[in-house]
């Protein structure tokens, strides 16, 4: 089950008893139903079957608007979307929601050049990534602080030994 969060915000106190501004949060859940709790001095929690039952008691006319929040995809859109637009190199292959995890967002990157290169975008190090081994590939993930952005690039899994080809290509 998922949610939707809302602030309430008062721009008119037409009773003169929240006052005006952010008054309260509200939650809807996918089944409609709704909980209302007041961000005031004498806090409390209201639970409604509709968010339009909140919106007929406490709405005042117009007085007072629910404003959502930002979700976590959204965020992570706004933050790579300048990147993505002006880049000349190192563009992602794919940039969608994660097929795991739908509210995040996933970069899939060709090559590691490109993929270290938005992680350094993104003020992060490699060095916080993983690699896993998934159907012959490494999978080298990693995963913003916020955990709204996941970066990731595979590479096949080589039956050689690295040391052996870095001795060849040496020469």
């Amino acid at each position: 089950m998922t949610a939707l969060m809302f602030d309430m915000v008062r721009d008119v106190d037409v009773t003169g008893i929240s006052g005006t501004g952010r008054v309260g949060t509200v939650v809807e859940f996918d089944n409609g139903d709704t909980v209302l709790h007041w961000d005031t001095a004498t806090p409390s929690t209201c639970v409604y079957r509709d968010s339009r039952h909140i919106h007929d008691l406490h709405g005042h006319g117009g007085a007072t608007r629910l404003v959502p929040h930002e979700t976590r995809l959204e965020r992570a859109y706004k933050r790579v979307t300048p990147w993505l637009l002006s880049a000349r190199r190192g563009r992602p292959v794919t940039c969608a929601p994660h097929p795991d995890r739908p509210d995040r967002l996933r970069l899939t990157f060709k090559n590691e050049r490109d993929w270290r290169w938005w992680i350094a975008l993104l003020d992060g190090s490699s060095h916080a990534a993983t690699h896993v081994e998934v159907a012959g590939e490494i999978r080298h993930r990693w995963i913003d602080p916020s955990g709204d952005t996941w970066l990731e690039y595979y590479t096949p899994i080589s039956g050689e030994d690295p040391l052996e080809r870095f001795d060849r290509e040496d020469r």
